[in-house]
């Protein structure tokens, strides 16, 4: 009997040893399609992301100012709409810390005449369902995370908040602006205090004034 138990946890032992590398093998034939558009995209194309889980296998990759998912189960290319109001060049794209979200930054110079309000727009694709959500617009994005008490990573989006003198031509005008905080999943953490346009930015938001508490 004691033989017997001691084959029986050797074979669990074995079968638990075993257990990374059958899933491993499981996962292969996606990694491998993955892998091999990822080696047959056209020259100048990017690769943003890799996903060789069951549920999304597929590839993200860019070509100039145009982002593209590629499902290597179904065979299939999507040129994916970012905004629908349209877009002159991506400015760039990033992926959140568990890699559900791309986010993108877009750049609609000559398509808004308020492009200090709205010539800029963040994006995220949840590459999961496919559903996108405008984070928010501004005149300038950015991704920071340098501060000891901001613990992760954050886009601030500047944004004209008013004008001061609306009689003036646009190009004579002065706006007030604000900066919009955002975490990675592109919830809201807090706005700051209006600043004038071309001054020095308000001051970095204190651990007490943000919305959202980081995790």
């Amino acid at each position: 009997m004691r033989g017997v138990n001691l084959q029986r946890k050797l074979l669990l032992a074995f079968c638990l040893w075993l257990f990374p590398f059958a899933i491993a093998f499981t996962q292969t034939p996606i990694a491998n399609r993955v892998r091999g558009m990822a080696k047959a995209l056209p020259k100048g194309a990017v690769v943003i992301a890799r996903y060789t889980d069951d549920r999304r296998h597929c590839l993200y990759y860019k070509i100039g100012d145009r982002l593209f998912k590629y499902d290597v189960v179904d065979g299939t290319k999507t040129d994916l709409t970012i905004s629908p109001s349209g877009y002159t060049k991506i400015i760039n794209i990033w992926i959140n810390d568990n890699h559900h979200y791309l986010i993108v930054a877009i750049d609609r110079q000559g398509l808004t005449e308020t492009y200090l309000e709205k010539g800029q727009e963040l994006w995220r694709i949840d590459t999961f369902s496919g559903r996108r959500m405008k984070i928010g617009t501004g005149y300038k994005i950015v991704l920071r995370g340098e501060k000891p008490w901001l613990k992760q990573t954050h886009y601030i989006i500047s944004k004209a908040s008013r004008c001061l003198n609306l009689k003036e031509p646009m190009k004579k005008s002065n706006w007030m602006v604000r900066d919009h905080y955002y975490d990675m999943e592109g919830r809201s953490i807090t706005v700051t205090d209006e600043y004038r346009y071309g001054s020095s930015p308000a001051p970095y938001p204190s651990e007490g004034n943000v919305n959202v508490k980081f995790k």
